[in-house]
């Protein structure tokens, strides 16, 4: 049986260079995933391999013609942006592995079932995460730091809810070295394939 690996977190909890990561070592042996997201690219993101990025026009377009299977909206900074998963993105002739919200897993779960779709959480702690956001924005101006607070804020919200455990099967810690984080999620794809 294949599965669908998905991975979700905090914002800067690792997940991007975690998938990116992947794409380099396994790329052949698993459906990497890209969904579709209305936001800007960000330096060093790749349209067709990180996101599809389009445009809000675009994704409404596709959703008339049926070719989304869920989508979800967050609002970043002031910004609404979207993001979307594909119906033909997910291939189950071998194993997929994708970046999603916890709201978008318990879609997943819900249409494929738990014994296909695998959730890992990745985590790091708020001082991590907080000085990745640093990097990531590569300006400290004032308006930046209170954008990074409200997203933590936001995170905290979204996983707050009690229920978050039964719909994760692992949580990996990512304030380590990259490649043993990598050696982790690569057992447990090792482990489900058995």
């Amino acid at each position: 049986m294949n599965h669908i690996y998905c991975l979700l977190g905090k914002s800067c909890s690792g997940k991007d260079t975690l998938y990116k990561e992947l794409q380099k070592k396994i790329s052949n042996s698993i459906n990497f995933v890209v969904r579709y997201t209305t936001r800007p690219r960000r330096l060093n993101e790749c349209d067709g391999k990180n996101y599809h990025f389009i445009s809000s026009f675009e994704l409404a377009k596709y959703k008339a013609e049926n070719k989304i299977f869920e989508s979800e909206s967050f609002d970043t900074h002031g910004e609404k942006y979207e993001y979307a998963t594909g119906i033909d993105s997910i291939d189950l002739t071998k194993d997929s592995i994708i970046i999603v919200s916890f709201a978008a897993l318990k879609k997943f779960i819900i249409y494929y079932g738990v014994e296909i779709v695998i959730g890992i959480c990745l985590e790091a702690s708020d001082e991590i995460r907080f000085q990745r956001s640093l990097e990531r924005y590569n300006n400290n101006s004032k308006s930046n730091i209170k954008k990074i607070w409200q997203r933590m804020a936001q995170d905290e919200k979204d996983f707050s809810n009690n229920n978050i455990d039964k719909y994760i099967k692992y949580k990996i810690n990512t304030e380590g070295n990259l490649q043993s984080t990598v050696k982790n999620v690569e057992n447990i794809i090792i482990m489900h394939s058995k």
